[in-house]
């Protein structure tokens, strides 16, 4: 199983797009010869692949399977942002581009997707996840998440976790408007999903109960593709 985490080119797995020049792949999201060795998917069927990750991590880990499903036979988003055409999406990727926080030198907010304005946005419409479902037909998909509980609590963490849930929910509408079947675990407040888990965006006890619950479902698509 692959887990794509947050920090990957701090660009939102931009090297998967193809906006950034040095990222090692193709336009069309297909990794070129000389991508970095944790992108490569060299081992395996489909049907023995699964592919998850967390925050930015399920945006790319449901880019990448959305841009090849011949490789993977499952996909996960813990927390996901999948939904680049939300403004709050938006403007949180934005702030990777600009905080130093998330890497210096800080780049230009157009270096991951392009423009963010209409009408120069099209890279933001065209790799927006929450969009472009119909791939994912035929694959197992899940999508993890909660509304962040309590803001008197880490608001910050609790205000990233409750825009990212909005996200999945225009995933699960558009994948159920499809007819595409997922899991989907809307946990809220967390108090009923994991000892220790607040609904916080960054929350390894969130995170872990997640995992625990994702990885049978792979698990028994792959004994029986």
């Amino acid at each position: 199983m692959n887990l794509l985490r947050r920090s990957v080119l701090r660009g939102w797995v931009a090297a998967l797009v193809g906006v950034v020049a040095a990222s090692g792949t193709a336009a069309s999201g297909a990794p070129a010869a000389n991508a970095p060795p944790r992108f490569k998917v060299g081992f395996g069927t489909r049907e023995g692949r699964a592919i998850s990750g967390h925050s930015m991590g399920g945006f790319g880990a449901f880019h990448y399977a959305e841009h090849r499903p011949e490789l993977f036979s499952y996909v996960g988003s813990f927390s996901g942002g999948l939904d680049p055409l939300s403004q709050e999406m938006r403007a949180a990727v934005i702030g990777t581009a600009q905080m130093p926080s998330y890497g210096t030198p800080t780049v230009p907010v157009e270096s991951i997707f392009g423009p963010p304005v209409w009408p120069l946005d099209g890279v933001w419409n065209g790799q927006s996840p929450a969009q472009h479902v119909e791939s994912l037909r035929g694959m197992g998909v899940a999508m993890y998440t909660a509304d962040g509980g309590g803001l008197a609590v880490d608001p910050v963490q609790a205000a990233v976790e409750n825009r990212a849930r909005q996200t999945a929910l225009v995933t699960a509408t558009n994948l159920t408007e499809a007819g595409i079947p997922y899991e989907f675990s809307d946990h809220r407040d967390g108090s009923n999903w994991a000892p220790g888990c607040t609904g916080k965006h960054n929350q390894d006890a969130c995170l872990q109960a997640d995992m625990n619950h994702f990885v049978p479902l792979v698990m028994a698509r792959l004994k029986h593709p």
